[in-house]
């Protein structure tokens, strides 16, 4: 609510006093905040006090009140005058009107002519202060839509060149870009709320924490990014400009409100003119890619390694994967996924990874519905824009779900393999142990696995450890009788023997041939 101040002029101090008491100023939402006996006197305080209203005699020692209305107008001219005189003189109120004056009253005054007067001068206010903001919101809306405007043309620039710039929109842009300065591109994944509103807060909080800091970065946005040119302060050498940039970001960011997730800032190298200014936009974009794999928030450096056109082997056979959940491998198809995510890493490529991803997705529903799974909640994200790390936790968890679902419906010759495949280092394993855990009659179960994998069981175990072996043998430096064990055999040699039978060498010579195999390769 608003309260006005009052100022009371007369040089009779017992009109002073009866103007005090004769209305309710408070219930006005006004106080007297100011009096005195004559004009001289008066137009000090009016300075000082800066009053909303002035309730004047027109004549009194010194300055006329008249004399203060004027002056009120030149100097004050949100101040409302009320002029009073004992004289209903036509000539006074024709002054008095030319003067910008409210209101005027004859004496006596009447009460309730002082309040409408009150009144009205309260309306005046109210009506001059809207106004002004009015036009102060028409300034700022234009001031806006210039800095839009302008904003624009330099993106343009940045985005693409000079194609649709001409003239003095052409001169304009390369100026503000001839300005050292850099390109920033700020992520934000693994969001709770929409990614528009993500964007909007938070270029609104990095925004307005560069400013803080005196920068004054032109905004914009690039398939769902927050873009930033920021020039440097000029009063640092480029380096120094571009790093007190960094820290400042890392400040801001430390800051940083939950609402906007993972949030990934890049930074371009300086740009010096248009040319460099386009480097730079592509470097960020370029840099975004890998911070698609970040798994905290953070900064990224302009480097070499993050420039686009990045080629590399795409590799790893999905139908790996598809056996693996078809078995219920678990244990292989987290290692088929290791491989993948290392590769990718690597890579620093979203949209391969991406690609790559609805790809798996794809596959692994399609294999769970031939087995009769229920897919409708398999891939559960509850996010939107996750990054790589909260995408690839989604896959494996549901690719992990179809793998307990095969197990559990596998035939019991199938849950017997299964079973060799996750326990074959065990040394007492046995068929009766396996049937006992598939629970089915272990005559039952060693005809029906011969039957399908045309070998005993024995021997299907064998086989099973000896491919483990040869994999321990190619990739570590484990002594034989060290692999023997791991496999699931007490006597070194017996392991040796069989190794030997079913491979044709030793496991030393085995190991030889594999590293030597290695070397050419290479």
């Amino acid at each position: 609510m608003d309260y006005y101040s009052v100022m009371l002029l007369d040089d009779e101090e017992l009109i002073i006093q009866s103007l005090r008491k004769m209305i309710s100023w408070s219930d006005l939402n006004c106080y007297i905040c100011a009096s005195a006996n004559n004009g001289e006197k008066g137009k000090e305080l009016i300075d000082e006090a800066c009053p909303d209203i002035l309730i004047a005699d027109i004549k009194m020692p010194g300055m006329s009140g008249l004399d203060l209305a004027q002056y009120c107008a030149a100097r004050y001219p949100n101040c409302k005058v009320i002029l009073v005189s004992a004289y209903a003189d036509f000539g006074f109120a024709q002054k008095a009107i030319k003067a910008g004056t409210v209101d005027y009253l004859l004496k006596p005054i009447d009460k309730q002519d002082l309040t409408e007067a009150v009144r009205r001068a309260i309306g005046g206010i109210r009506e001059w202060k809207e106004t002004a903001q009015r036009l102060e919101k028409e300034k700022v809306h234009l001031e806006n839509v210039r800095t839009l405007a302008e904003d624009s043309i330099l993106f343009n620039l940045a985005r693409y060149g000079t194609v649709g710039i001409r003239g003095e929109m052409l001169q304009f842009a390369m100026d503000r870009a001839r300005r050292a300065g850099v390109v920033i591109v700020i992520e934000f994944f693994n969001l709770m709320q929409t990614q528009t509103a993500v964007m909007a807060g938070g270029q609104a909080f990095y925004g307005t924490g560069l400013l803080k800091a005196g920068y004054h970065p032109a905004f914009g946005s690039a398939d769902e990014k927050v873009v930033m040119i920021c020039p440097i302060h000029t009063h640092y050498d480029y380096a120094t400009g571009r790093l007190r940039i960094k820290h400042t970001l890392e400040e801001i960011q430390r800051l940083a409100p939950e609402e906007i997730g993972l949030n990934v800032i890049c930074v371009s190298d300086i740009y010096r003119n248009e040319e460099e200014l386009q480097k730079s936009y592509r470097q960020c974009i370029a840099m975004s890619g890998a911070a698609f794999f970040s798994s905290r928030s953070g900064i990224l450096e302009a480097a070499e390694k993050y420039e686009a056109g990045k080629k590399g082997n795409q590799g790893l056979n999905v139908n790996t994967l598809i056996q693996a959940l078809k078995n219920g491998q678990e244990e292989v198809m987290q290692d088929f996924f290791a491989s993948w995510k290392k590769l990718l890493v690597r890579l620093s490529d979203k949209q391969l990874a991406m690609t790559k991803i609805r790809e798996f997705q794809r596959e692994i529903t399609l294999c769970a519905s031939h087995m009769e799974m229920d897919t409708k909640n398999l891939w559960k994200n509850p996010f939107e824009n996750g990054n790589f790390a909260s995408r690839y936790q989604v896959l494996t968890e549901g690719a992990a779900s179809v793998c307990t679902f095969a197990k559990k419906n596998a035939n019991p010759v199938d849950r017997c393999a299964l079973y060799i495949e996750e326990h074959y280092f065990e040394h007492d394993l046995s068929l009766e142990k396996i049937a006992e855990a598939v629970q089915v009659n272990s005559s039952y179960l060693s005809r029906a696995f011969k039957k399908k994998y045309h070998v005993n069981f024995s021997e299907y175990l064998k086989n099973i450890r000896i491919e483990h072996a040869k994999r321990l043998l190619e990739t570590s430096s484990r002594k034989t009788y060290e692999i023997a064990d791991q496999i699931g055999y007490d006597d070194a040699h017996y392991f040796g023997q069989v190794f030997k039978k079913k491979t044709g060498m030793s496991p030393l010579e085995y190991r030889q041939e594999s590293a030597a195999g290695r070397k050419i390769t290479t």
